[in-house]
């Protein structure tokens, strides 16, 4: 089978695409050329704190290479040679049974690990440690929504409710981020559905 070269993965432009439940707040906060220029736009219009999260992202193609070429490594390469040793094994059974045991055991591993990044790799997505430099808590709309400087932009890649001691100690910059946000990136949150409905 082909093996995936660098030019292969060079020739992939792609941009991250985080899968959230955005509820009210922006996907995407606007493009910037360097992360100081993301951070000099929060200072100038959000209250935000930099923050580690973990998040959820579509797997970027040149990763689903990478497990690809993994898992066709271990099944063309690995797996016939740990097959191969465990038959031996077999055939020796009476003088080597802990031998033929172990590559029993490598079998299974080597199975199991196959199918595990077949798995992952039908899911299509990543769990992404974010970089805490390049990752703002803005709090919004009754949650923590998580910005991280990624591909140029600041996108959403993370959001969570507040804890109620949250809400107290940031409201005052709740009210400010909500105000910034629906003036210049036409959110609409909970409360104003509601007044708007009644």
């Amino acid at each position: 089978m082909k093996r995936t070269t660098m030019k292969d993965k060079a020739n992939i432009a792609e941009q991250r695409e985080y899968l959230v439940d955005a509820g009210s707040a922006p996907m995407d906060l606007g493009e910037f050329k360097e992360l100081e220029d993301a951070k000099a736009f929060l200072e100038e219009n959000l209250f935000s704190v930099q923050s580690h999260q973990v998040a959820t992202r579509k797997m970027l193609e040149a990763e689903r290479m990478d497990l690809r070429d993994t898992y066709n490594d271990l099944i063309e390469v690995e797996l016939q040679k740990r097959r191969e040793r465990y038959a031996r094994a077999l055939r020796d059974l009476e003088r080597a049974k802990s031998a033929a045991k172990l590559a029993g055991e490598l079998v299974g591993e080597t199975l199991a690990e196959v199918y595990s990044l077949v798995e992952e790799l039908k899911r299509g997505t990543k769990q992404e440690t974010l970089d805490p430099e390049s990752t703002f808590r803005v709090p919004f709309d009754g949650h923590h929504c998580y910005y991280t400087y990624a591909d140029g932009r600041l996108r959403l890649a993370h959001r969570h409710q507040f804890d109620p001691d949250d809400q107290k100690e940031l409201f005052d910059h709740i009210d400010e981020n909500e105000q910034f946000l629906v003036k210049n990136f036409d959110v609409v949150f909970k409360e104003m559905e509601a007044t708007e409905g009644g």
